[in-house]
């Protein structure tokens, strides 16, 4: 297969998905016959992926399928994907997750179109009782400022820190050495396209529902532990500041910015409680009021609807009432996942 005939690069970075893996490869070989490779990177499972790819995708040729010789996580098997590569636009797959159906018939129109660097779309989040549906307006800009922020009103939703729902311009990648970092297990996504998108000059955003995103995994990294989360958010609120200060549209995305602050403070100080560091809250949360950004992020606007009740404590920066309003969502989303929708609008 020659290199100019591949539009697209699918790399999907495996470990113990047996059950998921075949119907992720399935929604890409099922839209497209010829111009694409699928590059599936198996991270030592011990379980029977491996063997089902080589069975179920041998006649295959555009099914390429590797196994690192010891375990070295999804970063380190995504970039090995995207050193092999061989196409003019790289997506990121999920072992567990899977494409729409139509998404690759208008990506393609996109790149004929517009050629943008990236592409991004929405996609659902899948739960155990649940579907969630997150997208936005469709969008195409060659302006960095526009781009930005844009980029962070997806952060928001959220859609920006996703790697999965989008498609790379393989040369933009390659010729300016972005990789994912393999130190990372958490929010790698994140940072991957943060130093992505300060290049990029030219993003398309679709409003489609192109991918599904199985959160109903007891493997998920949401359901682990991480340290330092709450120092890793605000390390992401800092960059996105320092970003949209550069592009001279800070003002104009103060409201987003501020928003997915007050999600940081609230999901940092749920996950303190929940893996059983109490006493480490009041630090968390005072850490978030001591940086530079939070005074210069409190909106000058009225605040209206649900926002103003979850704001209130974060405004009047009392840690006490932070917790108890963390304890309060945490039970009331278990109990009614739709409040999840109504917190993101």
């Amino acid at each position: 297969m020659n290199n100019k005939n591949i539009l697209y690069s699918i790399i999907i970075a495996s470990w113990n998905a047996e059950d998921t893996i075949v119907d992720a490869v399935l929604s890409v070989t099922c839209q497209l016959k010829e111009n694409y490779e699928v590059i599936v990177v198996d991270d030592c499972s011990t379980d029977n992926t491996y063997q089902r790819l080589r069975i179920s995708f041998q006649f295959n040729p555009n099914v390429k399928i590797y196994k690192n010789i010891k375990n070295m996580g999804p970063s380190a098997s995504r970039n090995f994907g995207i050193l092999r590569s061989r196409g003019e636009y790289i997506g990121f797959l999920d072992a567990d997750d899977t494409y729409a159906d139509g998404l690759f018939d208008i990506v393609s129109q996109t790149i004929a179109k517009n050629e943008p660097e990236v592409i991004k779309f929405g996609l659902k989040e899948i739960y155990n009782k649940f579907e969630k549906s997150v997208s936005s307006l469709s969008f195409f800009s060659d302006k960095r400022k526009e781009i930005c922020r844009k980029s962070i009103e997806l952060e928001g939703l959220p859609l920006f820190g996703y790697s999965t729902n989008g498609f790379y311009n393989a040369s933009v990648l390659k010729q300016n050495q972005f990789l994912f970092d393999p130190k990372l297990r958490f929010a790698e996504d994140f940072f991957f396209n943060y130093d992505v998108f300060k290049k990029v000059e030219k993003f398309e955003f679709i409003d489609f529902l192109g991918y599904s995103y199985n959160k109903k995994s007891n493997n998920s990294l949401s359901q682990k532990k991480v340290e330092n989360y709450g120092l890793l958010y605000k390390n992401k609120i800092s960059l996105l500041c320092d970003w949209a200060r550069r592009n001279d549209c800070f003002s104009e995305c103060q409201g987003d910015l501020f928003f997915l602050l007050t999600k940081t403070i609230y999901s940092s100080t749920v996950r303190e409680i929940q893996e059983g560091r109490i006493f480490k809250t009041y630090k968390n949360i005072m850490m978030f009021f001591e940086t530079k950004e939070f005074e210069s992020l409190i909106p000058n606007s009225p605040i209206k609807g649900i926002r103003r009740i979850v704001y209130f404590p974060i405004l009047i920066k009392s840690p006490i009432l932070i917790v108890l309003f963390s304890l309060i969502i945490s039970i009331v989303i278990k109990i009614n996942p739709v409040v999840l929708k109504a917190l993101n609008k």
